[in-house]
């Protein structure tokens, strides 16, 4: 489930990485091949070009992110 998140949470910031700041809640579904698709919910904070928080399927099962940045 957390590599599942991961590549999630890679994809989501991949979309977005030319937004001036992505500090916020960023939720979303996402499904493995026909499967329904499940929640997945991501609380960012960027200072410059750092990026922290936290990933999970909801708000009580979060993930810490390590050494987040932002480029581009």
């Amino acid at each position: 489930m957390r590599k599942r998140l991961v590549t999630v949470g890679a994809f989501v910031l991949a979309s977005v990485l030319s937004a001036a700041d992505l500090t916020g809640k960023w939720t979303g579904t996402f499904s493995e091949h026909e499967s329904e698709g499940k929640g997945a919910l991501l609380i960012l904070q960027q200072s410059g070009n750092e990026l922290t928080g936290t990933a999970g399927p909801d708000q009580e099962k979060q993930f810490p992110i390590q050494n987040g940045k932002v480029d581009g």
